[in-house]
């Protein structure tokens, strides 16, 4: 996961990341940064970390709705992953369409058996 997204994910610069990264701030271990939890639960470790960086929206009815991604027309860097899984709308901004799509092909294919090409 890049630098940036951790960073985002987590509310410090790209900048303390890093220093966390190579042990300059708190390589002693006192301080612990929290890792943040898919909201259900998920087998695949990597998939877990990586539905953990989602933005999370609990549904009121129990729907499901395959992943996709929205874009901006007018902005050709602002994408929105978006599907709803075990009663939670999930969101995630991607900046490069290519990725999103492959990564919204994978997400179909684990969480509904889907190959949409």
């Amino acid at each position: 996961m890049p630098l940036r997204r951790i960073a985002w994910v987590f509310g410090v610069s790209e900048m303390q990341i890093n220093r966390i990264k190579t042990g300059e701030n708190w390589g002693n271990g006192k301080r612990k940064i929290k890792a943040p939890v898919a909201p259900f639960e998920i087998k695949d470790g990597r998939m877990r970390k990586y539905i953990a960086t989602f933005d999370k929206k609990k549904t009121v009815i129990k729907i499901k709705k395959p992943f996709m991604v929205k874009r901006n027309s007018d902005k050709p860097t602002d994408n929105l992953i978006v599907g709803i899984v075990n009663g939670y709308k999930l969101s995630l901004k991607h900046t490069n369409i290519t990725r999103a799509k492959r990564m919204v092909e994978k997400l179909n294919k684990y969480f509904f058996n889907l190959n949409l090409d």
